[in-house]
């Protein structure tokens, strides 16, 4: 728990942070901060929701990233809710603005059949159905050195960049 949620907690506010319906969701995605800080980086903005607004509020900043950066480390079958955002990356992202993140020890296995199950299942208005060539990029982080951060960091600026610089797309 952060301190600002430790204050929201003790003034009895922190139920103030969650979202909890569908008119919601929007608002609090169009309240995100998307402005660079003096030094050019982003700020975190966290969107606590409640279990029934969750898998709606994930799809829209999935849909409006630039790059999507998909933390599979520590990945389990039993992990419901990360299967459920696979699936849902497959449908609203292309998989060319997907990096996904392993770490040193996980069942690339089970990884690797999540995937493929979650591509097999992508619904036809998905953008990767346009795809000629669609290949996801994957990064392992083994250690966390200075060297595999720079590894990790240079494509998701690349991705973002090229996001930045091109038109916005037309609605389908």
């Amino acid at each position: 728990i952060e301190p600002d949620e430790f204050f929201a907690f003790m003034r009895g506010q922190l139920a103030d942070r969650f979202v909890r319906t569908a008119p919601e969701v929007t608002a609090a995605v169009d309240r995100l901060d998307r402005e660079r800080d003096p030094d050019g980086r982003f700020r975190v903005t966290e969107l606590c929701c409640a279990e029934d607004t969750w898998r709606e509020t994930v799809q829209v900043p999935m849909a409006q990233a630039g790059v999507v950066l998909l933390d599979l480390r520590e990945y389990k079958e039993s992990h419901v809710g990360t299967r459920y955002e696979i699936y849902q990356l497959m449908n609203v992202v292309s998989v060319d603005r997907v990096i996904v993140l392993l770490g040193s020890a996980e069942d690339t296995d089970a990884i690797s059949t999540e995937l493929y199950q979650g591509w097999a299942a992508m619904v036809e208005s998905s953008p990767n159905r346009r795809l000629v060539h669609p290949e996801l990029q994957l990064c392992r982080m083994r250690s966390g050195s200075a060297a595999e951060v720079k590894r990790l960091f240079l494509p998701i600026h690349a991705h973002a960049m090229n996001a930045s610089a091109a038109p916005p797309a037309a609605a389908p």
